[in-house]
């Protein structure tokens, strides 16, 4: 199995939880729409693919384009939740990953998912 996503959309990093009135914990609103706006790309590349099983274990590469601004750790958080959100597979089936970060003109995304 072989997935490549490219994604024309701005890379942005996972902030802190906040915890509200009744300590439950959320993200801001901004964050959550950017990450359903992603999920939404994903899903329908997914679709245009043929929607093929994604079953570990995985190896991921996964490259930003743009401006840096965040640690990088937190920038694949907020796409590993949006591929376990868009993808329904659980995150621990990742054995590998490769990160990496290109300052270029262009913003996006681009992951690659191999089977192991």
């Amino acid at each position: 199995m072989f997935l490549k996503f490219i994604l024309p959309y701005k890379p942005k990093p996972q902030p802190r939880p906040r915890v509200g009135k009744r300590k439950r914990a959320y993200y801001p609103k901004a964050f959550e729409e950017w990450r359903r706006g992603l999920e939404m790309l994903i899903v329908d590349q997914w679709n245009k693919m043929g929607r093929p099983l994604v079953k570990g274990p995985l190896k991921m590469c996964v490259h930003f384009y743009g401006r840096k601004n965040g640690d990088l750790d937190n920038y694949m958080k907020s796409v590993l939740d949006a591929m376990q959100n868009a993808l329904n597979f659980d995150d621990r089936m990742v054995y590998e990953i490769h990160a990496d970060w290109r300052e270029e003109n262009y913003e996006g995304i681009e992951i690659i998912i191999e089977q192991k």
